[in-house]
């Protein structure tokens, strides 16, 4: 359970800060460092601009793997 607490922002704020400040603008660099402007493939509403935060919604979708 100790892991869990770690995530607790109310437990500890300096992890949150830390995570929040510094882990997730490093991670939205590297996402966007050499990231296509747009998705590849033909889309029915034409070209779909790509940005770190839709690269992060595309990877978090329900798949056949990640279905409960």
């Amino acid at each position: 359970f100790e892991k869990l607490r770690l995530g607790n922002s109310v437990d500890y704020p300096e992890v949150a800060a830390l995570v929040y400040c510094e882990l997730c603008p490093a991670v939205e660099r590297v996402v966007a460092h050499g990231m296509r402007d747009f998705e590849a493939g033909v889309h029915i509403f034409g070209k779909i601009k790509l940005s770190p935060w839709r690269v992060a919604e595309i990877t978090a979708e329900l798949g056949p793997y990640t279905r409960p």
